[in-house]
């Protein structure tokens, strides 16, 4: 397909963009895509002393995923509790690589100020329950409007 096609030529045009312009930092380009998300960090643990300043979120750093198997188990975790606390849902999904991928963007999306975004697609795709799930890991409540 097309898609495929220009998908190709434009990381190939961005790396030889990238090695006439910074020439010496091109080692440092990587070969394969990679995915930043900010929810891999677990909460702090409590301590004894209890500090009134301390937070038990867990810290939004933006960083770089080990692995789509170390982000599935993360997700399978906030999953498993979006179960636990929200009634009325149950969730089960399948979190295949590009289940993951979309869950990503949704959840940088929603993460940013004021971010927003029509999620167009084919009923039973799965937009609602990754963006409740995104909506979760951010730390929103989320409600629908019928």
């Amino acid at each position: 397909p097309s898609a495929e096609k220009d998908k190709i030529w434009f990381l190939a045009k961005m790396k030889y963009d990238a090695e006439i312009n910074i020439k010496d930092l091109i080692e440092f380009y990587p070969e394969e895509p990679t995915y930043w998300v900010d929810f891999l960090r677990d909460a702090p643990e409590g301590q004894e002393e209890e500090d009134e300043e301390m937070s038990f979120e867990p810290p939004k750093i933006y960083e770089e995923i080990p692995s789509f198997d170390f982000v599935r188990a993360k997700v399978m975790v906030f999953m498993s509790q979006f179960n636990e606390y929200i009634r009325g849902y149950n969730m089960d999904l399948v979190f295949f690589t590009d289940a993951l991928k979309h869950l990503m963007i949704v959840s940088r999306i929603i993460s940013n100020p004021r971010g927003n975004a029509l999620l167009v697609g084919v009923g039973g795709s799965g937009k609602q329950s990754l963006t409740r799930l995104a909506s979760i890991i951010a730390g929103y409540k989320f409600f629908q409007m019928t």
